[in-house]
């Protein structure tokens, strides 16, 4: 059976301290995700927010960053997870435990996906997850450690076989899968993997303004058609 990630069963509760260019930046970046965001404009805000409401991920620069989770240890409250903006990486890192599990760095240049999969990966604790979105073609795209699809920047909702099955595929694009590759891949049996490929079709049509990703060659399995307008 493949082993992949599986997404949260809830969108990220993700807190931004917007103070800077950076953080401005990635919160304009993350409007358009399905994320519960919370903007705040200060230190002292940040603080508020912190104490009030739980949240799966801080986003904010570094010297906030060391300041909010010197707070929370001087309090004996939980350090959140931090994904650090980029804006003075360069020789200021050793402040703070960035190979942590708990707390990841912004990469440049700024990738909506490659951001939403950092904050998946702080929120499932997943420490090693690569969270490079890997390209099936101009359109769809994968970060399998994390289960995420994305058609563009927007994320693709799949259920955990029909990711096991299109990250099978996107490896080998017009291989033809059989359905014994298929059951090995998911665990599901034959009959339950006529609809959730079909599931999976449809879902892709539907995010990619029609492109039948899937086609069923008759008597052997499927394969991954990709869309050759939208080629990497």
């Amino acid at each position: 059976m493949i082993s992949l990630g599986s997404p949260p069963s809830r969108a990220p509760r993700v807190l931004i301290v917007d103070n800077t260019a950076a953080t401005r930046s990635i919160r304009d970046a993350l409007q358009t995700t399905s994320m519960m965001l919370r903007c705040a404009d200060t230190h002292a805000a940040a603080l508020q927010a912190l104490r009030r409401f739980k949240h799966d991920a801080v986003i904010a620069d570094l010297p906030t960053a060391t300041a909010l989770r010197d707070a929370a240890v001087s309090h004996a409250r939980p350090v959140p997870p931090f994904l650090i903006a980029p804006e003075i990486l360069q020789h200021e890192t050793g402040a703070f435990p960035s190979s942590h599990s708990r707390h990841r760095l912004v990469k440049q240049p700024l990738d909506v996906r490659r951001m939403v999969g950092d904050i998946h990966a702080l929120m499932l604790g997943l420490d090693r997850a690569d969270t490079e979105p890997q390209p099936v073609d101009g359109r769809l795209s994968l970060i399998p450690d994390c289960g995420l699809v994305f058609s563009g920047t927007t994320l693709v909702p799949l259920l955990r076989a029909e990711r096991a099955v299109l990250i099978m595929m996107a490896a080998s694009p017009g291989r033809v899968f059989t359905w014994e590759d298929l059951k090995t891949a998911t665990g599901c049996t034959q009959a339950a993997l006529y609809g959730k490929v079909d599931r999976l079709r449809q879902t892709l049509i539907l995010f990619s303004s029609g492109h039948d990703y899937i086609a069923t060659i008759r008597g052997r399995g499927i394969a991954l058609e990709v869309d050759e307008m939208f080629s990497p």
